[in-house]
């Protein structure tokens, strides 16, 4: 790892895809790199992954893989496949992981770099007998969550607790390394299949795959490694990626407010936000609850008292995404319900802007006062 100007690891120059598709997830990683030092960290949509990509690590973390693939599109896999193969880490997370993934009935445009057959995956029949929630049609068979909670993983590190929430079981893989395997599920784990059928098909089946790809290489993790409250998991991770050989460019300091109007407009869209209690949405081929609204609105919140503390300035975008979030916030109180999910989509993409931004802009100012 590259040394900052005080002496402590600054770790490989990171970009994390806050696009379409992708979930809250990505900031869980924002939370366990902060909470491991780990600061140079930049977020970025589809257009960020369309180009020549400035990084040493790019993370796909966990969403509705169809949306994310159709979002990216050929450019984007093109884009990600020359990182790879120019030195570049690909580290794919639960949907993130599904991606690269050789399949003959994925329906958007394919990276196709490993092969691997999932485990977690049945006739379409099956999905007569599963939650709408927990599957995803592919083909003519569907892909499915076993389980939600925390699972026992066997790695290099030994045994590792961390949480599955619909990312791959794999039988095994023509051409990619074994390096972590499923070896337990929690007693407290909320099972959506019986238990027997979730230990069949998740204990001793493939957690975490490695390929070397030109360069580069590709890590593909069944499981939540990133979540900051699974410090072990994150530890193993990181161990996995690179040194810096990247330098990070600089957040564009233009379009900076006051930090006051920021903050007002995060009050009030945490505010608008307790009237959506209970309600969720379908959005692609995922079931939003209005849970993950507080988990964006709270990643900036809970920072504020930091950049109050640097007398930082704020990306006047951040306030201008949560105006929008806040006026779909007020559609979605008024409007029929067969309008929801159009809505809600629009809320969500707004409320990943923000904090992408946020945390883009959080990050430089930690990295700046640190060196």
């Amino acid at each position: 790892m590259k040394k900052s100007q005080g002496g402590e690891d600054a770790g490989p120059n990171v970009l994390v895809y806050t696009g379409l598709g992708s979930s809250h997830s990505w900031l869980w990683f924002a939370d366990s790199m902060e909470n491991l030092g780990l600061l140079d960290l930049r977020f970025g949509t589809v257009d960020a992954f369309q180009r020549r990509i400035e990084a040493d690590v790019v993370v796909l973390s966990g969403g509705d893989a169809f949306r994310m693939a159709e979002e990216l599109g050929p450019k984007g896999f093109h884009a990600l496949e020359r990182f790879v193969r120019d030195g570049g880490t690909y580290l794919g997370i639960c949907a993130g992981a599904y991606l690269p993934l050789h399949s003959r009935s994925f329906p958007q445009p394919k990276f196709d770099l490993v092969r691997a057959k999932v485990a977690n995956i049945a006739p379409l029949e099956a999905a007569k007998m599963l939650p709408p929630k927990y599957f995803v049609k592919c083909g003519n068979r569907v892909v499915y969550q076993p389980l939600r909670g925390t699972v026992t993983i066997s790695t290099s590190f030994g045994l590792l607790p961390a949480p599955l929430y619909g990312g791959p079981c794999w039988l095994g893989s023509e051409d990619a390394q074994i390096i972590a395997r499923y070896s337990s599920i929690a007693r407290d784990a909320s099972l959506i299949v019986p238990r027997e059928q979730a230990e069949a098909v998740v204990v001793g089946k493939v957690a975490g795959l490695y390929k070397d790809l030109g360069k580069g290489k590709l890590i593909l993790l069944g499981p939540h490694a990133e979540h900051p409250q699974y410090p072990d998991a994150n530890r193993w991770l990181i161990g996995m990626l690179p040194e810096s050989h990247v330098e990070a460019p600089m957040v564009d300091q233009a379009g900076l407010v006051p930090l006051e109007k920021m903050k007002r407009a995060l009050s009030n869209a945490r505010v608008a936000s307790m009237s959506l209690q209970g309600a969720q949405w379908r959005i692609g081929s995922k079931v939003w609850e209005r849970e993950k609204v507080g988990l964006f609105l709270d990643a900036m919140w809970k920072r504020m008292p930091s950049l109050e503390k640097m007398h930082a300035r704020a990306p006047e975008r951040v306030a201008e995404e949560l105006a929008k979030a806040l006026d779909s916030m007020k559609r979605l109180r008024s409007q029929e319900e067969e309008e929801d999910s159009r809505t809600a989509s629009e809320m969500f993409i707004s409320l990943s802007n923000a904090t992408s931004a946020f945390l883009d802009h959080y990050f430089d100012a930690l990295r700046s006062r640190t060196g």
